[in-house]
C-alpha cells in the first residue's frame, strides 16, 4: 500500500469499524511497543479510552512500567473489563498526572477518539496536555490528537502541533492528512472481510508486520 494510495476515513466509517472491534470477542489492538521505560497513559470516557487501556496492559506485559490517569471511565462492562484486565497486570493507577509525570519517558494519548466536537477540550484534560507541550515531553496520539475533530483536514502547522506521533488504526484519520511528524498506520489484526468491504489493500506489508510508517 503506497503512501499515495492510502485512504483517509471520516468519523462515520470510524465508528462502525470501532464498534465492530471493541466488541468483548473483537478486542485486538495489541499493537504498539514504544522502547521507553515509564510511560503514562491518558484514558478518556469512550472509545479512544478503551484503546488506552488494552495499550497499557499489552505494555506492561511486555516489561514496561506503565501508568494510567482515567479520571471518566463510562462504566460500561467493557471499559470495566479491559480496566481491570490493566490493574490485574502490573498498570498502575495514578491519581494526579501532575505528581508523576516527569519521571515518565512518554505519554499516550487516549483521551477524545472521532467523537471530538469543536477544538477545545474539557477539563482536566486541556491543562494536561497543555503542561505536556510545555515539558516537551514524547506525546503519542492514538488514531486521533485529543482536541482535533476527526473531519477537518487542518494544515500542517496546526496538526503537527498536536503531538510528536501518531499511531492510526485501521485507517489513517481526515484530521491527519497533514501530519509530517512520525505517523504509523496499523491494520494487521483487522477481519479480510472488513479490509475487502472498505477496499484497503495490505498485500504489500511484509509477513507479520503490524504497522506501517506512512
Amino acid at each position: 500500500m503506497s503512501n499515495q494510495t492510502i485512504k483517509y476515513i471520516d468519523s462515520i466509517i470510524a465508528r462502525e469499524i470501532d464498534d465492530y472491534l471493541i466488541s468483548p470477542d473483537e478486542v485486538n489492538y495489541d499493537l504498539i511497543q514504544d522502547k521507553t521505560k515509564k510511560i503514562i497513559v491518558l484514558v478518556g470516557g469512550g472509545s479512544n479510552g478503551a484503546d488506552g487501556l488494552v495499550i497499557a496492559r499489552y505494555l506492561s506485559n511486555n516489561g514496561y512500567l506503565v501508568m494510567m490517569y482515567c479520571p471518566q471511565l463510562n462504566r460500561s462492562e467493557i471499559q470495566m473489563t479491559l480496566h481491570h484486565q490493566a490493574i490485574s497486570v502490573g498498570v498502575i493507577e495514578v491519581k494526579s498526572v501532575e505528581e508523576v509525570i516527569d519521571d515518565c519517558d512518554a505519554v499516550i494519548d487516549c483521551i477524545v477518539g472521532f467523537n471530538m466536537i469543536g477544538n477545545q477540550l474539557k477539563e482536566p484534560w486541556h491543562s494536561i496536555i497543555n503542561m505536556i507541550r510545555i515539558k516537551k515531553l514524547t506525546l503519542i496520539s492514538i488514531d486521533i490528537p485529543s482536541g482535533y475533530e476527526v473531519n477537518v483536514e487542518h494544515e500542517a502547522s496546526v496538526i503537527n502541533a498536536s503531538c510528536d506521533v501518531i499511531i492510526s488504526l485501521i485507517a489513517p484519520k481526515i484530521c491527519t492528512k497533514n501530519f509530517t511528524k512520525t505517523h504509523y498506520l496499523t491494520g494487521r489484526f483487522v477481519p479480510n472481510f472488513m479490509l475487502n468491504y472498505n477496499g484497503w489493500d495490505i498485500s504489500d506489508w511484509p509477513e507479520n508486520q503490524v504497522f506501517k510508517v506512512l
